[in-house]
């Protein structure tokens, strides 16, 4: 693959992460409103079924790229922005905090597990990205797969369908879900 269409490629996933990212987030506070509602509405049945609440779905996302390069781009991107580095260096106050807010934003990127925008913010700060773009496409492709399959499992839930089942389908849902508590 030429390199021209390697870094478009690369440019559309990480696109395609912070998208479906948001989606995610978006979708998760749906979930918890539909999740609230369905406890309402079932909540008698469910105290009776242990497995139901025991399994709770897990939005946290695990590492789209090894821990090691992400703490080796971490580690270069605190060099040029951590308070502390920055102390002896003649920057003026304006830039001081800009680099103290990219610090903090890459820091909270490491806690969310978000290599697309620890990679922005190195981008940012002009720090080469010398890595195997191809490991690195792999990846990107692999978080979009997972991200997008946990909004799927969000969206299939029976806290999901209730909330959104057209009114007249209200009573044979609830039919259904009763019945499948009923089975477990």
């Amino acid at each position: 693959m030429n390199d021209k269409l390697l870094k478009l490629k690369q440019k559309k996933l990480t696109s395609k992460v912070s998208y479906l990212r948001s989606e995610l987030e978006e979708t998760s506070l749906i979930f918890q409103d539909c999740l609230v509602n369905f406890q309402k509405e079932f909540g008698s049945y469910l105290e009776d079924y242990s497995s139901v609440k025991d399994n709770p779905i897990k939005t946290e996302l695990e590492f789209d790229i090894p821990d090691r390069q992400v703490k080796i781009l971490f580690k270069r991107i605190a060099g040029k922005t951590h308070p502390d580095k920055l102390i002896h260096k003649d920057i003026s106050e304006k830039e001081f905090n800009k680099r103290v807010t990219l610090y903090k934003r890459a820091n909270n990127a490491v806690k969310q597990k978000d290599w697309a925008k620890l990679k922005d913010i190195a981008t940012s700060l002009d720090i080469d990205l010398t890595y195997d773009e191809i490991d690195d496409i792999l990846y990107l492709e692999e978080t979009t797969k997972s991200l997008a399959e946990k909004i799927k499992e969000l969206m299939s839930t029976y806290a999901w369908a209730w909330a959104h089942v057209p009114e007249q389908n209200k009573e044979l849902l609830r039919k259904q879900i009763l019945k499948t508590f009923k089975n477990e």
